[in-house]
C-alpha cells in the first residue's frame, strides 16, 4: 500500500480529533475507539471513559481491551455492569429498551441488540451530567469493517460504501438528544474522513490478517496507526463486544414455545405484524405499548413512520425511506419488498437500512 495515502489518512483524522469540552467517550475498546482514546485524548480533553458489559464475567470481549487502553492514559473509567442482560431489555418504561424503542421507532432485534448498549451507557452518562461523548460511529461502514464485506467484488463494495455514506445514522445522537446530552463527537463521520473513504480501493481496505490468515477490514486503518492499542483485534459487533448477543437464546427460555406460536397468529390476525421469534415478540410488545393509540377516532399508530403509504414494509407495513431499500428499519425485515431482491443485489448488499 502506498505509504502516501496511509499518512494522508492519519493526518486527516488525526485533524479531526478536537473538542472545546471535557468530553467522555463510550469505549468498547475495538480498533475505532482505540484509535481516537490512543491518539486523541488530550486534544479531544477525555475526562472519562464509559464501557457496558452483560452476562456473566468473561463472555463480553470488550472488557480487557477498554480496561488496557483507559488505564494507559490514566482516564478514569467506568465500567457498568449488567449480570443479568435481560435487566437491559425489561419491559419496564424507564429501561434501555423502552427508550429505544420510542426514540428510534423500531422493534427490530439486530437494532435493539445493539442500541440498547448505547442507551444504557449513555442513560449512565446523563446522570452524570455529561454533556459531550464520542464515539467511533461509521468506521465499519467506511472502511470496510464488517466480515461479509470482504466477500464482495471491489465494485460492489465501492458501490455499497458510496450508498451508506449517503445514508447512515447512528443511535447514539436521536439517544444522547432525548438524554439531555447536548453534543455527539463522531471523528469518522468528519467530511473530509468520509471523502477520503470513498476514494480508497479494495486493496486499501481489506488485507490478511498476519495471525488468522483471514480477511480483515479497515486494513488502511490498521496501518496509518499502528500504534493503537486494539490495531489487530478483530471486528466485533456491540452485541459481541458487550454481552448482547445472547438475548435470543435467552428469550427462548423466557417465553413458552407454544405461547409464541399463539401470540404470532393472534399479532398477524388482528394487527398484520409478522413477528419472527421470542425476542421479536418481545420487543413487538414494547413497540405496540408504546405507539398504538385508542380514542373516540378509533386505533391507529402513532409512531414516527407512516404505515401502508406509497411503499410498504411486506411484513409490517410501515414505510420504508427508499426505493433501493429492502432492509426494514422498523420490524427488521429483509428483503422487505415483495419479490425479495433484484439480480443486481447480493446478501449484505442493502443492510445500510
Amino acid at each position: 500500500m502506498e505509504s502516501s495515502r496511509v499518512q494522508e489518512l492519519r493526518r486527516i483524522l488525526l485533524s479531526t480529533l478536537t473538542s472545546n469540552n471535557d468530553s467522555a467517550i463510550l469505549l468498547s475498546g475495538g480498533l475505532d475507539t482505540s484509535i481516537i482514546t490512543d491518539l486523541g485524548h488530550e486534544s479531544l480533553k477525555i475526562a472519562h471513559a464509559y464501557t457496558l458489559l452483560t452476562g456473566p464475567t468473561n463472555t463480553a470481549t470488550d472488557e480487557t481491551f477498554a480496561k488496557t487502553i483507559a488505564n494507559s492514559h490514566s482516564i478514569p473509567h467506568t465500567i457498568i455492569r449488567i449480570p443479568n442482560t435481560l435487566d437491559l431489555v425489561s419491559d419496564s418504561p424507564s429501561s434501555p429498551l423502552s427508550l429505544c424503542v420510542k426514540v428510534l421507532n423500531t422493534f427490530d432485534p439486530m437494532e435493539l441488540r445493539n442500541s440498547v448498549v448505547v442507551a444504557r451507557t449513555l442513560q449512565e452518562c446523563a446522570a452524570n451530567n455529561v454533556k459531550t461523548v464520542i464515539t467511533g460511529d461509521g468506521a465499519d461502514e467506511l472502511f470496510a469493517g464488517y466480515s461479509f464485506l470482504s466477500t464482495l467484488s471491489p465494485g460492489k463494495l465501492r458501490r455499497w460504501i458510496h450508498r451508506i455514506s449517503q445514508n447512515m445514522s447512528f443511535s447514539v445522537v436521536p439517544l444522547s438528544k432525548a438524554l439531555g446530552i447536548e453534543n455527539v463527537i463522531q471523528p469518522f463521520l468528519h467530511p473530509d474522513v468520509i471523502q477520503f473513504a470513498l476514494t480508497c480501493k479494495k486493496s486499501e481496505l481489506v488485507g490478511t490478517c498476519p495471525e488468522t490468515g483471514k480477511p480483515l477490514g479497515k486494513w488502511i486503518l490498521r496501518e496509518a496507526f499502528p500504534e493503537a492499542h486494539s490495531c489487530w483485534r478483530r471486528k466485533d459487533p456491540i452485541e459481541v463486544g458487550s454481552g448482547t448477543t445472547h438475548l435470543p437464546k435467552l428469550f427462548e427460555t423466557l417465553y413458552d414455545a407454544e405461547e409464541v406460536e399463539r401470540e404470532k397468529a393472534r399479532i398477524w390476525d388482528e394487527d398484520r405484524i409478522q413477528i419472527r421469534d421470542a425476542e421479536h415478540l418481545h420487543y413487538y410488545r414494547i413497540f405496540r405499548r408504546t405507539f398504538w393509540k385508542e380514542d373516540s377516532e378509533g386505533r391507529k399508530w402513532e409512531c414516527g413512520v407512516e404505515r401502508y403509504g406509497s411503499d410498504p414494509c411486506r411484513s409490517c407495513g410501515f414505510q420504508l425511506q427508499r426505493p433501493d431499500q429492502y432492509f426494514c428499519v422498523v420490524c427488521g425485515e429483509w428483503p422487505a419488498r415483495e419479490g425479495g431482491l433484484p439480480e443486481d443485489v447480493e446478501d449484505g448488499d442493502d443492510l445500510d437500512g
